[in-house]
Protein backbone atom coordinates (compact mmCIF):
# COMPACT_ATOMS: atom_id res chain seq x y z
CA UNK A 1 0.00 0.00 0.00
CA UNK A 2 2.99 2.45 1.44
CA UNK A 3 4.35 1.52 -2.24
CA UNK A 4 1.43 2.39 -4.69
CA UNK A 5 0.90 5.81 -2.50
CA UNK A 6 5.30 6.40 -3.17
CA UNK A 7 4.62 5.93 -6.51
CA UNK A 8 0.98 8.13 -6.94
CA UNK A 9 2.84 10.81 -5.19
CA UNK A 10 6.05 10.95 -7.92
CA UNK A 11 3.54 10.35 -10.75
CA UNK A 12 1.83 13.41 -9.33
CA UNK A 13 4.88 15.34 -9.12
CA UNK A 14 6.59 14.87 -12.16
CA UNK A 15 2.53 16.05 -14.02
CA UNK A 16 2.85 19.35 -12.17
CA UNK A 17 6.75 19.85 -12.78
CA UNK A 18 6.30 18.94 -16.70
CA UNK A 19 2.69 21.01 -16.11
CA UNK A 20 4.48 24.32 -14.71
CA UNK A 21 7.19 23.82 -16.98
CA UNK A 22 4.54 24.02 -20.27
CA UNK A 23 3.07 26.84 -18.63
CA UNK A 24 6.36 28.78 -17.51
CA UNK A 25 7.40 28.46 -21.44
CA UNK A 26 4.27 29.58 -23.07
CA UNK A 27 4.18 32.43 -20.53
CA UNK A 28 7.87 33.19 -21.59
CA UNK A 29 6.91 33.12 -25.43
CA UNK A 30 4.39 35.56 -24.78
CA UNK A 31 5.76 38.31 -23.17
CA UNK A 32 9.09 37.91 -25.13
CA UNK A 33 6.86 38.28 -28.30
CA UNK A 34 4.76 41.38 -26.21
CA UNK A 35 8.18 43.20 -25.97
CA UNK A 36 9.26 42.70 -29.51
CA UNK A 37 6.11 44.36 -30.80
CA UNK A 38 6.32 47.21 -28.12
CA UNK A 39 9.69 47.52 -29.24
CA UNK A 40 9.17 48.07 -32.91
CA UNK A 41 6.03 50.11 -32.46
CA UNK A 42 7.82 52.88 -29.98
CA UNK A 43 10.22 52.81 -32.81
CA UNK A 44 7.87 53.91 -35.17
CA UNK A 45 6.24 56.41 -33.29
CA UNK A 46 9.93 57.71 -32.47
CA UNK A 47 10.82 58.05 -35.90
CA UNK A 48 7.39 59.02 -37.44
CA UNK A 49 7.76 62.01 -35.09
CA UNK A 50 11.64 62.56 -35.64
CA UNK A 51 10.21 62.70 -39.11
CA UNK A 52 7.21 65.39 -38.42
CA UNK A 53 8.31 67.08 -35.40
CA UNK A 54 9.30 70.65 -36.03
CA UNK A 55 12.10 70.04 -33.16
CA UNK A 56 16.09 69.99 -32.64
CA UNK A 57 15.39 66.03 -30.92
CA UNK A 58 12.88 63.32 -29.85
CA UNK A 59 14.21 61.82 -26.89
CA UNK A 60 12.37 58.48 -25.44
CA UNK A 61 12.86 58.59 -21.59
CA UNK A 62 10.68 56.35 -19.94
CA UNK A 63 9.83 52.66 -21.32
CA UNK A 64 7.98 49.94 -19.39
CA UNK A 65 6.73 46.85 -20.38
CA UNK A 66 4.90 44.18 -17.96
CA UNK A 67 1.82 44.34 -16.16
CA UNK A 68 1.64 47.47 -13.81
CA UNK A 69 -1.20 49.26 -11.66
CA UNK A 70 -1.21 52.42 -10.36
CA UNK A 71 -4.04 54.46 -8.35
CA UNK A 72 -4.29 57.58 -11.19
CA UNK A 73 -4.38 55.05 -14.31
CA UNK A 74 -5.06 51.62 -13.17
CA UNK A 75 -4.02 48.93 -15.06
CA UNK A 76 -1.74 49.10 -17.88
CA UNK A 77 0.38 46.68 -19.91
CA UNK A 78 3.16 49.50 -21.06
CA UNK A 79 4.51 53.25 -20.55
CA UNK A 80 6.09 55.43 -22.49
CA UNK A 81 7.71 59.05 -21.59
CA UNK A 82 9.08 60.53 -24.98
CA UNK A 83 10.19 64.42 -24.45
CA UNK A 84 10.45 66.89 -27.44
CA UNK A 85 13.41 69.24 -27.41
CA UNK A 86 12.89 72.53 -28.20
CA UNK A 87 9.87 72.35 -30.67
CA UNK A 88 8.57 75.18 -32.79
CA UNK A 89 4.84 74.70 -33.45
CA UNK A 90 1.97 77.70 -33.94
CA UNK A 91 -1.34 77.40 -31.50
CA UNK A 92 -4.49 77.70 -32.64
CA UNK A 93 -4.66 80.23 -30.98
CA UNK A 94 -1.87 82.06 -32.88
CA UNK A 95 -3.42 81.53 -35.71
CA UNK A 96 -7.19 82.88 -34.73
CA UNK A 97 -5.17 85.89 -33.77
CA UNK A 98 -4.18 86.42 -37.41
CA UNK A 99 -7.11 85.83 -39.16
Amino acid sequence: MKIQNEKKRKKGLVLKIILGFIIGISFGFGIGKMVKSNGSLVNSIEKSLQQNCNCESVIVEDRAIGIQFNKLDGFSNSKLGITLINPSYSSSAEKEQTD
